[in-house]
């Protein structure tokens, strides 16, 4: 009988140990899916900016050829960019480098306004570190927490390109 029990302890044993290893497989898996869904979102989210940023680029092209105005170009920019949408329902907004809203899809009441207190729950100032990584390498990617409420309890990890 006592021989049962070790055969039967070890053959448990062996059982738990698969699970086990099963288990760690199927997060090692997970973690490199994550992985892939997130750098395949940053390649759609990269081109969806760029594409808007190339519209901004030739409303510049026409001030440059004296076509129309900077004024002109700036608002039918910020008209156009307000109107796009990618991945469905994403926005995109534009600040200039103080930082100030120039151009939102439905928040137009914050336009004109200074963002440089934005500030998510890990002390991340947005907006600074927006312009910031314009600035230094011209477009990039900023991760950041955003509030899922106003009293900003709970929060969400975001990603955003920048150019």
């Amino acid at each position: 009988m006592s021989r049962l029990f070790r055969i039967r302890g070890r053959l448990f044993g062996l059982v738990a140990l698969a699970i086990l290893g099963a288990l760690v497989v199927a997060g090692v898996e997970l973690r490199a899916l994550d992985q892939q869904l997130l750098e395949d979102r940053k390649v759609l989210v990269r081109g969806a900016v760029d594409a808007a940023y190339a519209l901004i680029q030739h409303e510049h092209d026409l001030t440059e050829a004296g076509v129309i105005t900077v004024e002109e170009a700036q608002a039918r920019a910020i008209k156009a960019v307000e109107a796009m949408r990618y991945l469905g329902s994403e926005y995109y907004f534009i600040t200039d480098e103080t930082p100030r809203i120039v151009g939102h899809p439905f928040m137009h009441d914050r336009i004109g306004h200074d963002m440089s207190d934005v500030v998510d729950p890990n002390g991340v100032r947005l907006f600074e570190e927006f312009v910031s990584v314009v600035r230094k390498d011209g477009a990039g990617f900023v991760s950041y927490l955003w509030p899922k409420t106003q009293d900003a309890v709970e929060s969400t990890p975001k990603i955003s390109y920048v150019r």
